[in-house]
């Protein structure tokens, strides 16, 4: 269709030529001469007139040989160099029109890697498409006179002119990693693509973009998190994350600046955040910013979409766990919302994933028991949902409002018919929150943003033994957090290099813990305790960031009204790139908590919540950290090397914040908590290969003088760990393995029992004295994406996982239960937790 339309084209103006001037001739020549001129020159020496519009000739030069010349050899000629069609429309008049094609080219890397889901957008029509799985996109009917502007992130920008391109032969086209620095991140890849490693010291994940990982089929937030040494998750649950010898309660982890509180579904094992709402994930191991206050360990900043959406997309999928969908749609053109949630699927169909699941949940828990003569039925499910609605109401300024839902909620009864026996076990666990956000740019050196925001956590727990019509036990507690600031942030650059930002922060937390328990027997419980902090902060950071030296420098004072405290937190980071491929970095800070979990010492016999949320009060001290770290990087030929030593103390912990397994520790004792280690990263891309090597080399050391004499290791004290994995692409296929393995955790040795007077008392208990066997696992995924129809509108994705290859059994943890027989004597009963054993999983997914 294409060469008939010229043909025609060619016709008509060689007709009107012949029809006009069959003979005549006139001596033509240029040289640089504007495309205007030479057509004022043209309608003189042949008698016609051209219309056009003054943007197809705008900044066009010609240069032509001077000779003896028609108008159909000159005209033939501009055709061919400007890409211009010349249309006739009556005897005299011509009409200049641009030339279109259809247009399409394959992106691939210097090692001839496809890259798919490149964005490729006309610079002038805007007119874009996306390349696929074989790196190759298409645009059709494009101004060949037109740019293309093509973009990758970890790559350069490229700009080539269309009329380069031809759908004929699909040209390759090579995209060059890129080095520079934009929005605070070096576009560099760091484990896997989707893992950027920030000028700042963070790492940032973004889960859009994010390869397929060892054991998921889809991105999980908290997951994708213990990809980086120094982070471990001995309980081998996604929230369970012990940063650098932190406990996972003293990581500070918000979504929209909406603390989370609670950060797992099914008890854990699966992150409460969807990973398809989230755009960007800053996690920080040190050295963390300023703006960051009242936890003393890791930093995981979710940040969702902020860009109003152009037209709508979304997706939907489910796996064998639960099910899920989003939408981003537009409101008008300055008006936008995100809409996501998910929800399990357990309560629907009862899934081989689930069943592999549950039983490591409750292992050794009132829920587990199947026993003849005993009727058990067990309602569970879990969901979260955010909404967010963008607005620009002018050019400068930028709303946005989110608000985030996380539910966990379990119904269990255990009735024993021919006895009568009726025990009920009910868990309800909510987290929800909302944030209001004001962002207004003065100037292009000047911009604030304003947070009001607020958090709420809300936990109800409660068992009931019944034995015919007469209560025999119930136990009730409840643990509520209500939290609620302003966060003010102005964000200053002085200069190319230099940038100051400073705020204001205020927080109130209001923390409850009820407990209320009766058994026949013995005496009642009733526990109750509340009380409420604020806590108002000033900060201000230093950033000075060239092609040589990356530093940021902050220090942040807080005033909180328990005892009318007053701490200071200096914080640094700092990196020198010495050689091209070499740099160094350091970083050191002080941090204050004021609100941590304890552990309930009283057994519920379900295993499950013995973690409440408690402020710090006259009784429990604040949390002090202090670390400093230094290390290296090294890029070359795909090759990355990161290696950090690091040293951390933490005081005010007390065996309320640390259960060891011991009966001589259900008392208040406080001590100190410290870490030494080595964060070793290597990363090899070969063509369609990552591999990557993560080792940690640690120590984490207790003491508690009032307790036990010198240091003992601390309750989740790895020594080693070490993680392989490589990921490989195929076509539309993805493929990764991973092997995982760390060192055993201590635990206290089994105790002696002795009588006094007719008591029983446990003695000789030496904490955590011993370890349990070394822990490994092996770990697959595969997915295969394609498109439903030949216009690309709705990508599919499938996927299957398998944890745990070869089935290993590992033991997670260990504890020493004491009671006495039916004949009154003795007996200790030893209890593992035992590891996930191997569990497959399937994904869905459409995408439009």
């Amino acid at each position: 269709m294409k060469y008939r339309l010229c043909f025609v084209v060619f016709f008509a103006i060689s007709t009107f030529l012949f029809s006009q001037e069959k003979e005549k001739h006139a001596v033509i020549g240029y040289k640089e001469t504007s495309l205007v001129q030479v057509l004022k020159n043209l309608e003189a020496n042949f008698n016609i007139r051209f219309s056009f519009n003054d943007l197809l000739v705008k900044n066009k030069k010609v240069t032509l040989r001077q000779r003896k010349r028609s108008l159909t050899e000159v005209l033939s000629y501009l055709e061919n160099s400007l890409h211009i069609n010349f249309e006739v429309v009556t005897e005299r008049y011509v009409v200049l029109k641009p030339k279109r094609s259809n247009i399409c080219g394959r992106l691939v890397t210097d090692e001839k890697v496809n890259l798919s889901h490149a964005s490729v957008v006309s610079v002038n029509e805007k007119k874009g498409a996306v390349s696929n799985e074989d790196g190759v996109f298409e645009i059709k009917q494009l101004v060949l006179t037109d740019t293309l502007q093509i973009q990758y992130i970890g790559y350069e920008t490229v700009k080539i002119p269309v009329h380069s391109l031809n759908r004929r032969n699909c040209p390759e086209i090579r995209l060059v990693k890129s080095y520079e620095k934009l929005s605070e991140i070096i576009l560099k890849e760091y484990i896997t693509k989707g893992v950027l490693q920030s000028v700042e010291g963070a790492v940032v994940i973004q889960p859009g973009q994010l390869g397929i990982l060892p054991g998921l089929t889809e991105p999980d937030v908290l997951q994708s998190v213990q990809l980086l040494p120094g982070i471990e998750s001995p309980d081998e649950t996604a929230s369970g994350l012990y940063v650098r010898g932190g406990t996972p309660d003293q990581n500070l982890i918000l979504l929209d600046g909406i603390t989370i509180y609670h950060t797992g579904h099914f008890f854990g094992l699966i992150s409460a955040f969807n990973p398809y709402v989230a755009d960007e994930i800053s996690v920080y191991k040190g050295g963390t910013k300023a703006r960051y206050g009242n936890r003393i360990s890791g930093v995981i900043d979710i940040q969702t979409d902020s860009e109003i959406p152009d037209s709508i997309s979304g997706g939907v999928g489910f796996n064998m766990t639960h099910a899920d969908f989003l939408v981003k749609t537009p409101i008008g053109k300055s008006l936008g919302v995100i809409v996501s949630a998910r929800r399990s699927i357990s309560d629907i169909i009862n899934t081989f994933t689930f069943n592999k699941l549950s039983k490591k949940v409750f292992q050794n828990t009132n829920l587990e028991i199947r026993s003849e003569g005993i009727e058990q039925s067990t309602d569970f499910f879990f969901s979260d949902a955010v909404i967010k609605l963008l607005a620009r109401p002018s050019p400068k300024d930028h709303l946005s409002f989110t608000s985030v839902f996380v539910k966990n909620k379990l119904d269990n009864e255990l009735t024993i018919p021919e006895f009568d026996v009726r025990n009920t076990i009910n868990q309800d666990i909510d987290n929800s929150g909302l944030n209001l956000q004001w962002e207004r740019n003065w100037s292009k050196n000047v911009n604030h943003v304003l947070k009001i925001k607020q958090s709420s956590y809300d936990l109800e727990f409660g068992t009931s033994s019944r034995i015919q019509d007469t209560q025999f036990s119930e136990d009730d507690r409840t643990n509520q957090v209500n939290e609620f600031g302003i966060d003010f942030l102005v964000d200053i650059k002085l200069g190319k290099h230099h940038r100051l930002t400073s705020g204001y922060q205020f927080e109130n937390n209001e923390v409850s813990y009820l407990l209320n328990r009766m058994d026949l027997g013995l005496d009642d419980l009733n526990f109750d305790v509340d009380g409420i902090i604020n806590t108002h902060a000033l900060f201000s950071e230093y950033h000075f960031m060239n092609n040589t030296i990356d530093l940021v420098a902050g220090l942040r004072g807080t005033h909180l009204s328990l005892r009318s405290l007053y701490n200071l937190e200096p914080r640094v980071y700092l990196g020198v790139q010495t050689f091209p491929n070499f740099k160094l970095k350091t970083s050191g800070e002080i941090r204050y908590q004021s609100i941590s979990q304890i552990v309930d010492f009283l057994n519920t016999g379900v295993g499950l919540s013995n973690q409440i949320w408690s402020l710090s009060n006259d009784f429990t001290p604040i949390l002090k950290s202090r670390q400093i770290s230094a290390g290296f990087l090294f890029t070359k030929d795909d090759w990355y090397i990161d290696l950090e030593a690091y040293y951390k103390d933490i005081t005010g912990i007390t065996s309320f914040t640390n259960g060891f397994g011991s009966s001589v520790v259900n008392a208040f004792f406080e001590g100190e908590s410290i870490t030494k280690g080595i964060d070793l990263l290597i990363k090899k891309k070969y063509r369609n290969f990552r591999f990557w090597f993560g080792y940690l080399l640690g120590k984490t050391e207790f003491s508690f003088p009032d307790i036990q004499e010198g240091r003992f290791p601390g309750n989740f004290d790895i020594r080693q760990s070490l993680q392989i994995a490589t990921t490989f692409n195929w076509k539309q296929f993805q493929f990764s393995l991973g092997w995982n393995y760390r060192t055993g955790i201590p635990f206290t040795e089994e105790p002696t029992i002795i009588e006094d007077n007719g008591n029983f008392f446990r003695v000789n208990e030496v904490i955590n004295s011993r370890r349990l066997p070394d822990y490994h696992r092996l770990d697959f995924s595969m997915t295969y994406d394609f498109y439903l129809s030949k216009r690309r509108g709705v990508k599919a994705s499938t996927g299957f996982s398998l944890l745990n290859v070869y089935d290993q059994e590992s033991v997670l943890s260990r504890r020493f239960d004491a009671f006495l027989n039916a004949d009154g004597e003795p007996v200790i009963n030893e209890v593992d937790l035992n590891s996930l054993r191997i569990t497959p999983n399937f994904v869905l997914r459409l995408s439009f």
